[in-house]
């Protein structure tokens, strides 16, 4: 698709890693680490594509001219959806994180695990979809292949919530239709 195709609005129905440069404040999610776990673009792109078969033709690359201070920068995206996935080596700060996980509802372990983490991953939405709804659905499927990095707990600063990422990776037959779900309840 060219260019100018883009400027003027259609839909782009190949995953070319662009980033929607008309997306001034995009939905986003952040993702808790256990550890400072490493990945390469590689592993990305396999954990997204196994991750629910409308994904098999995600594509995944790291951006290495646009690190943003401490952060790797990778750009993962399939169909209409990109996304720009930031990991920091350090821990989200406890005013931010906090509030999400106070009244979320999952076991103390868990939120105790996530007030310990190592590290964070920042998830902005920077596609073409203008829908809200299918943009924290392709979110939430980025945090859920994050679930074979360490993610412990993915949370909806906006929303003041968060879940654990195993619950967006639990085996079903469509999961882009559970996370659709999901993220119905976080866009509201």
């Amino acid at each position: 698709m060219s260019l100018l195709s883009r400027y003027i609005g259609k839909k782009v129905h190949n995953a070319s890693l662009i980033v929607n440069a008309a997306m001034k404040m995009p939905n986003n999610l952040q993702v808790l680490l256990f550890d400072h776990i490493d990945f390469t673009d590689l592993e990305l792109m396999i954990a997204l594509r196994a991750f629910d078969r409308s994904l098999s033709s995600a594509l995944c690359k790291h951006d290495e001219t646009n690190n943003q201070g401490n952060g790797q920068v990778y750009l993962l995206g399939w169909q209409d959806h990109v996304i720009r996935l930031v990991r920091y080596y350090k821990s989200m700060p406890g005013e931010v994180v906090e509030p999400c996980i106070l009244v979320s509802d999952y076991s103390h372990e868990m939120k105790e695990k996530a007030r310990n983490h190592k590290g964070y991953i920042n998830l902005d939405y920077v596609g073409y979809d203008s829908d809200p709804l299918q943009q924290y659905a392709a979110l939430a499927a980025v945090a859920g292949t994050l679930v074979n990095f360490g993610a412990l707990v993915v949370l909806n600063q906006s929303a003041r919530t968060s879940l654990p990422v195993a619950t967006l990776a639990k085996e079903d037959r469509d999961k882009m239709r559970v996370l659709r779900g999901i993220a119905e309840s976080w866009g509201r």
